[in-house]
């Protein structure tokens, strides 16, 4: 009868046990277990050494082939093996250990475990000094082009703004006017929101249409016809952000992820049913995507390594408010990433730290209402973000510290006043909103 011998990977993250059989011809030696040892997480630039201790009756002629996703090492007269990680890997890895014998090559034992890399080195804190003015001379503009509401704007430049709702609208410094694009009469465009580029080249997202702007064509795809969304099932889609035009991603209810490669459209595995209303990232390696449930409150904040949606930490932290993760932005700062989202108040992090809160913005007067103050966040650093919310709430972070702008707060209204998601250029940021029922509501920002 055969004989079952175990591999235990120990020491490591919670791993599976692997175990196999000896062959039957010849008869194995009396055997045990081999047992790894090693760091639980790793870094590109640091060596790290994984030892396999050896409990066989007979340790000759064994060979040891340890397979991780770039490479395989072969190990005889040592049973261990050191080495670094590129930085492609950092997340989870799967990696295998073969215990074979060399004098016919037979496999007698393989195990299967996952370990994380993450960077462990401390970086410096940010500089204090690193700031950029919190100093904002702003320009309101109610009920442009008849508008009921604005849901989405871009800053191109001071002279140059985009914003829509049920028709898209151009600033050209001076005044706004409703928006002609080739092949599309003034004002024919609608949308929930925008990505851009250049203002030749950017998308508005319109639940069920995506219209990208190439320049010359507005070039329209109804995700009906994709085969991989489907209305009302899938529900509508909310946002979008990409490397370039032909690598788009697109999130919406039910835990929708679409990519877009330019050609054809995929519908992604994120693990989730949520409403994902926001995604931002830094490149194809690194997106982050949130949302909330309308009835329960219950938020989710995704992150993506290049082949996998997993759940980040701050969903089930239990440190998270209500509808904290209503949107995300990220950047990659002088090396080091740095992360945010906010709702009712912002989360910020830098690199695998720990995420903090930012309270100063569980503001008095709103929380304990019992309303929710939800707000919406963009930048374009880690030192220049803007928020913009309900009741009237824009703030900015200039590395050091938040300016609210009490001018525009009214908590004696409606909760129809409120703004979106802004967007920032060079010492340009607009907001956009409604003020108060059916009154569209833009805030044109210059920082001097």
């Amino acid at each position: 009868m055969p004989k079952m011998l175990r591999i235990t990977i120990a020491a490591m993250l919670a791993g599976a046990f692997g175990s196999c059989s000896h062959p039957v011809t010849p008869p194995p030696a009396p055997a045990d277990a081999v047992t790894i040892s090693g760091p639980k997480t790793g870094f590109d630039s640091v060596p790290y050494t994984f030892t396999a201790s050896i409990n066989f009756t007979s340790q000759n002629a064994l060979l040891y082939k340890w397979v991780f996703a770039d490479t395989t090492i072969f190990r005889s007269a040592v049973d261990s093996v050191t080495r670094s990680f590129p930085l492609k890997d950092t997340g989870r890895q799967i990696f295998s250990l073969h215990v074979i014998r060399t004098s016919d090559s037979t496999l007698l034992c393989s195990a299967t475990d996952t370990i994380s890399i993450s960077d462990t080195t401390t970086h410096p804190p940010p500089n204090p000094n690193d700031t950029t003015s919190h100093n904002f001379v702003w320009t309101e503009y109610d009920n442009v082009n008849g508008e009921n509401n604005m849901t989405g704007c871009w800053v191109f430049g001071p002279n140059d703004i985009y914003a829509l709702n049920g028709n898209l609208h151009h600033f050209d410094g001076t005044s706004w006017t409703l928006a002609t694009l080739n092949g599309h009469a003034p004002g024919a465009l609608s949308g929930a929101s925008m990505f851009g580029f250049t203002d030749n080249d950017f998308w508005i997202i319109d639940g069920e249409i995506m219209y990208h702007w190439n320049g010359s064509t507005v070039e329209e795809t109804r995700l009906d016809n994709t085969g991989v969304w489907h209305y009302p099932h899938d529900g509508p889609i909310y946002g979008a952000w990409g490397t370039s035009s032909n690598d788009m991603y697109f999130v919406g209810d039910s835990g929708t992820i679409l990519h877009f490669d330019g050609t054809n459209w995929t519908k992604m595995n994120s693990g989730t049913k949520i409403r994902l209303g926001s995604i931002f990232g830094t490149n194809d390696n690194n997106i982050w995507a949130g949302g909330y449930d309308l009835t329960t409150a219950a938020i989710i904040l995704l992150h993506y390594d290049g082949s996998t949606w997993r759940e980040d930490e701050l969903t089930a932290s239990g440190e998270a408010l209500p509808y904290s993760a209503v949107s995300v932005w990220t950047c990659d700062s002088a090396g080091h990433q740095f992360v945010c989202t906010s709702g009712d108040v912002v989360f910020r992090k830098t690199d695998n730290g720990p995420w903090r809160m930012d309270s100063i913005l569980n503001l008095t007067g709103v929380g304990n209402s019992g309303n929710h103050t939800l707000m919406e966040i963009s930048g374009q650093s880690a030192n220049d973000l803007m928020t913009g919310g309900e009741w009237g709430f824009a703030m900015h972070w200039n590395g050091k510290s938040w300016q609210r702008f009490d001018q525009f707060i009214d908590l004696s209204g409606t909760s129809a006043r409120g703004l979106s998601i802004p967007s920032l250029r060079g010492n340009t940021v607009c907001l956009v909103g409604m003020k108060e029922a059916n009154l569209s509501w833009i805030l044109v920002g210059q920082r001097q």
